[in-house]
């Protein structure tokens, strides 16, 4: 951490001729040659999340929007929200029905026993911030009973039409493609089965024979006879 946060004291020279430290450096391995991060070409190897390491395939995280559903950032200063544990109380509603069919020919149970019987405790999770306190009950988000559950997202207004737009634009590079590869069809000359008109019957054959002084087959089956 000390080199991110203390000043440049050793500085190294790229070929372009940019000075930076060499935490910032990248050593090429075809041009054996220190670059910096203007001349080097960054490549995708593979999407994971640098909370939970969890390797996500390109397809999925183009679908995620390059986001993790378990993995959040506090709205508030950005630090990485913890999952937090609370036990509350819940009153199940089967038991109201129950308790009312079961007044007649029982004995009435004390009123502090029967709350009792009622209540089940369950553990909720919700979001909480360990840098600045904020949590996800302080803008009404509801707790969840599993803690690797599908927090709810808020619903932008423009989402629709953010949706509309990029499938528009879709269907015009896919237009705009094709018109280019019927394009350079056209341009394209087509390829003949014979290179010259003269391969149809065979002179260019005859005068490559001649040439190499080899006599024409043809001259000698018509000469036998006479």
């Amino acid at each position: 951490m000390a080199f991110f946060m203390l000043p440049n004291v050793v500085e190294y020279a790229c070929v372009c001729g940019l000075l930076s430290p060499l935490t910032k450096l990248y050593f090429c391995r075809y041009c054996l040659k220190i670059r910096c991060g203007f001349c080097v070409c960054h490549e995708v190897d593979s999407h994971f999340c640098c909370n939970c390491l969890e390797n996500i395939p390109s397809s999925e995280a183009k679908i995620r929007k390059n986001r993790c559903n378990t993995c959040f950032n506090c709205p508030s200063c950005q630090h990485t929200l913890s999952v937090r544990a609370s036990s509350s109380t819940v009153v199940p509603a089967a038991t109201a029905p129950a308790a009312a069919a079961g007044e007649e020919g029982k004995k009435e149970e004390p009123p502090a026993a029967a709350a009792v019987a009622k209540q089940i405790t369950r553990k909720m999770y919700y979001l909480a911030c360990l840098n600045c306190r904020w949590s996800s009950r302080d803008v009404g988000i509801p707790d969840q009973s599993v803690a690797t559950g599908q927090w709810p997202e808020p619903e932008y207004a423009n989402a629709t039409r953010f949706g509309l737009l990029l499938e528009h634009y879709q269907s015009v590079v896919l237009h705009e493609k094709q018109e280019k590869q019927e394009l350079w069809r056209r341009k394209t000359p087509k390829t003949s089965k014979f290179p010259s008109l003269t391969d149809r019957t065979g002179l260019t054959v005859s005068m490559i024979r001649r040439q190499m002084g080899w006599t024409d087959s043809k001259a000698q089956i018509k000469a036998t006879p006479s």
